[in-house]
């Protein structure tokens, strides 16, 4: 009997990854949170190579350009001391750009070593993985 079980999940794991593994919004949410860890590491490169949608490098243009401006508008609030998540929001339609997909914002309050700021990060699902769409931020107390 132990053994028909154990069979049984297996089986079912298989067939059913989301009953066994992570809920779409906790893969949301831990792919936000990666790419909230590589803009406080300032590892821009790697953010549009691995955890950039398709759909955003196309309304923003090409890597060099990114990277550049990235590096210049995070450049003055330091270093990410902490992250906190406050919010998840899921939508299945943008409606500014019309984007119609599995959408979810993340909204974080962080600490970083010259500015607190409240950001979020916007991520689509893409090829069956949470890649940025969009993000924003201002000050924090």
């Amino acid at each position: 009997m132990r053994n028909f079980l154990a069979t049984f999940v297996a089986i079912i794991s298989l067939a059913f990854p989301q009953v066994a593994g992570a809920t779409d919004r906790e893969l949301a949410v831990a792919s936000a949170q990666n790419i909230m860890q590589a803009l406080g590491d300032k590892n821009f490169s790697h953010l549009w190579d691995s955890l950039t949608s398709d759909w955003f490098k196309q309304q923003v243009g090409g890597k060099q350009g990114f990277v550049a401006n990235m590096s210049i508008q995070r450049q003055v609030i330091g270093s990410l001391i902490e992250t906190t998540v406050l919010e998840v929001a899921h939508f299945n339609r943008d409606p500014i750009s019309g984007l119609s997909a599995d959408i979810y914002q993340v909204t974080f309050h962080n600490r970083y070593s010259n500015f607190n700021a409240y950001e979020f990060i916007v991520v689509i699902e893409e090829n069956g993985e949470y890649k940025m769409s969009g993000f924003n931020g201002t000050a924090a107390p």
